[in-house]
């Protein structure tokens, strides 16, 4: 779990989530209708980084044996799991088929030139060590791949 989170606070909150808010704020200026979403959105990320921050030292805590209680360990992550969630489904609905007809070639380069790039820890070409066994279990877990 802790390796899960340090990935999700150490590369999502680092690298996508930026990328994410620049795709917001180009959608945002090409059709003013989505302002409430690309806002919640946002806010959604913000609340991420503290939730996942908030998560990682629960977790930290648990593996340094510090006593910590179990529904306040299970209701900080049900939060982080719950937005999420919600977070995804909305840009799986709504903003990416947007980005996919509003953003041109030149707004995709532009997006991916202003956010350094940083290698996926866990799924790049060389996967960090604290994260070779959770890929494992990941791609032991994961059903096969479709061929096409």
């Amino acid at each position: 779990m802790l390796n899960i989170m340090f990935y999700m606070t150490h590369y999502s909150d680092v690298l996508h989530h930026p990328k994410e808010d620049l795709v917001f704020a180009k959608i945002r200026e090409r059709d003013q209708a989505v302002a409430g979403t690309v806002d919640e959105l946002s806010s959604q990320h913000v609340l991420l980084h503290k939730c996942g921050r908030d998560l990682v030292r629960h977790l930290e805590d648990i593996v340094n044996d510090t006593i910590a209680s179990r529904e306040t360990v299970e209701e900080v992550a049900r939060a982080y799991v719950d937005t999420l969630r919600k977070h995804m489904r909305i840009e799986e609905s709504e903003i990416l088929p947007l980005a996919h007809s509003l953003l041109t070639f030149e707004d995709w380069k532009a997006i991916h030139a202003a956010v350094e790039h940083i290698e996926d820890p866990l799924f790049g070409k060389h996967p960090e060590s604290r994260y070779v066994a959770l890929h494992r279990q990941i791609a032991r877990q994961a059903p096969p791949a479709a061929d096409d």
